[in-house]
């Protein structure tokens, strides 16, 4: 979906991209509040990328879109090793 890219275009802001792996052994689904995480570690990484540049106004939302998604497959790879280190 198109709309991160469209608000990023119209507010002159960069993209951060962003990966968390292992959320759900913290939070599973449906779950509200986390489960576990008192009692034993659960290993959960978060990585940060580097910032897309703000879109332009003649860039096309769905290519800045796949950019992004590129980028986080990468970020959320690197997070799933480290992850499945600790």
């Amino acid at each position: 979906r198109p709309g991160v890219a469209i608000l990023a275009r119209d507010l002159h802001l960069p993209i951060v991209p962003c990966a968390i792996a292992g959320l759900l052994a913290v939070l599973p689904k449906g779950a509200h509040w986390p489960r576990g995480c008192w009692r034993s570690r659960a290993p959960l990484v978060v990585r940060y990328g580097e910032p897309l540049p703000a879109p332009r106004p003649t860039d096309d939302p769905r290519e800045v879109v796949a950019a992004l998604r590129e980028r986080i497959a990468v970020l959320h790879a690197e997070a799933r090793a480290a992850a499945e280190r600790t």
